[in-house]
């Protein structure tokens, strides 16, 4: 497995301890982050995603994790193309994004002609590139994958009616979308 934007290896050292990956190898842009990942990981790359092609790393892999990562890229259509060719002939990649269509982002823009960014959450200052389910859908196609699975990821403020206002209003009560693809063959 790759984890690339690992920060401290703490989800590769997870997988490895259920079984889940054997080996697991991650990619850092923050030294100290790095560092610290080394600690738990296999192998660790300190190095900037778009800075260069995606080459120092040792696919393939069967998994590659790209867990709040693609949406700070300028480019992330070229960095789905490069995953696709870092992965196995059956791999799969997983992504999170997050899901411009949230009611905190919609109401706000509707309402009050308001768009916002933020120090975290859907409009985070550091998000360069916004996507809704449907248009993530059409990234991962464009880039040779097949969605298997695009998934609510879990909140946990949601519990009782708000669990219940959640599944009424479904993507509006979403941050964000997990999404596990597979190479197009």
């Amino acid at each position: 497995m790759l984890d690339l934007g690992c920060a401290a290896g703490l989800l590769g050292e997870e997988l490895r301890r259920r079984g889940v990956a054997t080996v697991v190898h991650g990619v850092e842009l923050d030294p100290l982050a790095a560092a610290e990942a080394e600690t738990r990981l296999d192998r660790v790359w300190t190095a900037n995603l778009e800075a260069s092609p995606v080459t120092f790393v040792e696919p393939p892999y069967d998994v590659i994790v790209a867990a709040d990562v693609l949406e700070h890229m300028r480019d992330p259509w070229e960095m789905a193309r490069q995953i696709r060719g870092l992965l196995a002939p059956n791999g799969q990649l997983v992504a999170s994004l997050p899901n411009i269509r949230f009611v905190r982002v919609v109401l706000p823009l509707v309402i009050r002609g308001r768009f916002d960014y933020a120090d975290s959450g859907v409009l985070d200052r550091t998000h360069l590139r916004f996507f809704t389910r449907s248009s993530m859908m059409e990234f991962f196609d464009q880039a040779g994958f097949s969605v298997e699975l695009i998934t609510r990821a879990p909140m946990i403020w949601r519990r009782g009616w708000k669990a219940a206002i959640a599944r009424v209003l479904g993507d509006f009560a979403t941050e964000q979308l997990l999404i596990r693809a597979r190479v197009t063959p």
